[in-house]
């Protein structure tokens, strides 16, 4: 068997073959084949290789038809015959006895795969102002060393931001891509993608050490440099296809996290999106057909309804300020660049000559065809347009291009449009848009989700996930729309005109239902606002400022005038007061579990849990003293246990669509932890779907209490008064050896609550 078989795919590439063949036939190790696959080339690239196999018997050359890429790497690893296989473009080269390096150290440590990286040298100096962010693209910050798995390298890459698929990059034992069958896709570009991605998920052994053993060759005209087209669109999105379908077949226990995979999945759609979106033309656009009539339809419909222009004309473009065919260039790839790069090339009316920003480095990236501002000075233009928003900015743009020596009069910026009357005149106009198009397209009635949250209450975001899941699962036949409490305050007006007498309407649930938190005043307007709805709030707490009778006397009438309301409440104290002040007759009342009881993150990927978590509140639901809480981190640094601080409320506001990713990571947390110590209601919560321990201790509200008893079976979860915390009682729980999550009773009673709301619904 041979060491090492060296595979380089060949197409026209005469003025840089002999250095890429040079750098590998000069390698010392011995025992090596080169396999050159002469993918149809018309020029004089055959001539070489035919010269340099009359010198060196080791090298093989195959002729071929062109077929792309992709095929000639797998013809040429279907005629292997090394232990290790490495893949090398042909107009790039390898360091001096790498391959020796290469495979000794693979060899010693019996990897799968080993990774490394390279240095890069630009074919002409121009070039490397243009591409400047290849520079150290192939160059990682440190050497990772050796895993078991090349799922667990996949995570430190992908966290640490180096995550490179160039197979020139990696040492592969033929045998692990025989056994799994993994071979390039044919006919696509960027291929590496998918290939890389299979053997992270399936390798065995794997490392990476940070020695520069290939050297990457910037040109023009080649794969990376040329300008974008629907090759490059199709070959992202059949890759993203099929990494969906590898990873629904595979048969692999995952060590990832799942925001890991769909990381890269994302950013694999993203380039693809970014490609269409700005690199296609019309003409390019339509390739699409080729998938068929409905992937087409699903192509325009997933990718069009991102773009700025088909979604909604915020900042719509000033073309008054333009000359008809006049030439441009657009100075800024930001969030108006992107939407005035799109109009104008829609429209027609100008042309770009160049789109430039100075983060062009990371646009190139993502596949956004953005060049570096000194790209300007060589190119014929009739203006240059600023694409921002802020003054400041736009002053300092345009002192640097005059600093290049452009005129004013060549240097357009409509700053006076972005005005604060005209912003939110143009948000309420893009939300009425939002709004109505989500009515628009959608059945008779419609189940709307209100009062989800835009905070920073991690607990109210768990709530929202599970009731979505909910709704969804019990109203299959009807779409869901989702308001932020933000939203309904900001465009309650609009709000109001477009749900319909037969809509449904669901209050998210919590801890608000009364005069401690400002929720529980908009909750009343929301509700009286919709009269002959059926209106349905998911289990909630009722919270008053000292529990004040009175209060709740005066608001229960409030609520018992209400048409068509459903409360349920999530602990007994609750429900009483509801029954007891009669806030709604006994059919409108009911009992059911905090929501957020319905979800499961016992499938924890960590394998040791480590330190123990304090989560206190520091709000009005507050009891729990400052002096009580010393005392038990006293005692735990006496016991040498390693105190984590954390706070299930974050200290800033979280959109709703980063709502789930934020939650992810506090999950997270709870599952690393060996013990969590609490007075918040989603701190026990958050233990219990974690199959976490923990000691909870009660609020003002009394809710931790009256929550507790949905989950006291537990036998990892305890409730206790924090004065009655103990070193004896900390030892006792420390000692439970099984965590599992018993949620029987919860999936039942959940069960009830959704044939409950079929009863209510089904009397539309």
């Amino acid at each position: 068997m041979k060491k090492v078989s060296v595979i380089i795919p060949v197409y026209n590439v005469e003025n840089y073959l002999k250095d890429c063949l040079m750098s590998v036939v000069g390698q010392p190790i011995s025992n090596i084949e080169i396999i050159c696959v002469n993918d149809g080339s018309t020029d004089k690239s055959k001539d070489i290789l035919e010269r340099f196999a009359q010198k060196h018997d080791n090298i093989k050359i195959i002729d071929q038809e062109n077929q792309g890429l992709s095929c000639a790497r797998n013809v040429g690893l279907m005629e292997a015959q090394g232990e290790y296989v490495y893949f090398l473009d042909s107009d790039d080269m390898m360091e001096e006895d790498s391959l020796t390096k290469m495979y000794e150290y693979s060899r010693a440590n019996e990897l799968d795969v080993l990774y490394f990286d390279a240095k890069t040298v630009y074919d002409l100096p121009e070039l490397k102002d243009k591409y400047m962010n290849y520079q150290n693209a192939y160059s990682r910050s440190r050497a990772y060393g050796i895993y078991f798995n090349g799922q667990e390298l996949m995570k430190e890459f992908v966290e640490s931001k180096e995550y490179y698929v160039s197979v020139c990059l990696q040492f592969i034992r033929r045998d692990f891509l025989l056994k799994e069958g993994i071979i390039f896709y044919p006919h696509i570009l960027h291929e590496d993608n998918l290939f890389t991605f299979q053997c992270m998920m399936l390798a065995g052994r794997v490392a990476h050490i940070a020695d520069y053993f290939f050297i990457r060759r910037i040109r023009h005209n080649s794969i990376m440099t040329i300008k974008r087209k629907f090759e490059n669109f199709h070959g992202l999105y059949t890759t993203h296809k099929e990494m969906l379908t590898f990873l629904h077949k595979a048969k692999t226990n995952s060590v990832l996290y799942d925001s890991i995979v769909f990381s890269i999945l994302d950013d694999v759609y993203n380039m693809a999106c970014n490609i269409y979106i700005y690199n296609l033309d019309k003409e390019e656009r339509n390739k699409c057909e080729l998938y068929g009539k409905a992937e087409y339809y699903q192509v325009k419909q997933n990718i069009e309804n991102r773009m700025p222009l088909y979604k909604k004309n915020e900042y719509p473009c000033p073309f008054y300020l333009l000359e008809r065919d006049c030439r441009i260039v657009l100075y800024g790839a930001g969030n108006i660049g992107r939407k005035y790069y799109i109009q104008i090339n829609e429209s027609k009316y100008a042309t770009i000559v160049d789109w430039v920003d100075k983060n062009y480095r990371k646009l190139q990236e993502e596949q956004l065809p953005v060049n570096p501002i000194i790209s300007l000075v060589n190119k014929e233009f009739d203006y240059i347009f600023i694409a921002v928003a802020d003054e400041k900015s736009a002053k300092e743009i345009r002192n640097e291009l005059h600093l290049l020596g452009i005129s004013n009069n060549r240097i357009i910026w409509n700053g006076n449009e972005y005005r604060t009357a005209y912003l939110k005149q143009m948000e309420m106009l893009n939300k009425r848009v939002d709004i109505y198009s989500q009515v628009w397209e959608q059945p008779e009635t419609k189940c709307y989700l209100l009062m989800t949250p835009e905070h920073g209450n991690l607990g109210d975001y768990a709530i929202a996930l599970s009731e979505r899941r909910f709704i969804r699962e019990d109203f299959l036949h009807m779409p869901l729309i989702e308001i932020t409490t933000d939203e309904w305050i900001k465009y309650e007006d609009l709000y109001k005109a477009i749900i319909h007498n037969n809509d449904i309407i669901f209050i998210s649930g919590g801890g608000y239902l009364g005069n401690m938190w400002t929720s529980g005043g908009i909750v009343k307007k929301l509700i009286a606002s919709f009269p002959n709805n059926i209106k349905i709030m998911f289990p909630n707490t009722l919270t008053y400022i000292d529990n004040n009778a009175d209060d709740m006397k005066e608001e229960a009438e409030f609520y018992r005038m209400q048409e068509g309301l459903y409360i349920f409440a999530r602990d007994k104290a609750s429900y009483d007061r509801l029954y007891h002040y009669q806030y709604r007759d006994k059919e409108y009342l009911g009992l059911f579990p905090d929501m957020a009881l319905g979800l499961d993150y016992t499938n924890n990927s960590f394998t040791k849990r480590e330190g123990i978590m304090l989560c206190f509140r520091n709000d009005l639901e507050k009891v729990c003293s400052d002096d009580v809480i010393e005392s038990i981190k006293q005692i735990l640094i006496r016991k040498g246990e390693a105190v984590i601080e954390s706070d299930m409320h974050l200290k800033r506001t979280i959109k709703s669509r980063s709502g789930e990713s934020e939650l992810q990571k506090m999950i997270e947390q709870f599952q690393k932890a060996k013990l969590v110590i609490t007075d918040r209601l989603h701190g026990m919560i958050f233990a219990a779907i974690t199959a976490t321990p923990c000691i909870a201790f009660n609020n003002s509200t009394g809710k931790i209490k009256g929550v507790y008893q949905w989950i006291e079976h537990l036998p990892y979860i305890v409730y206790m008064e924090s004065e009655d915390f103990s070193e004896d009682k900390l030892d006792k729980i420390q000692a439970i050896s099984e965590c599992v999550y018993d949620n029987i009773t919860i999936m039942n009673q959940l069960q009830c609550l959704g044939l409950k709301l079929q009863e209510i619904t089904n009397r539309i």
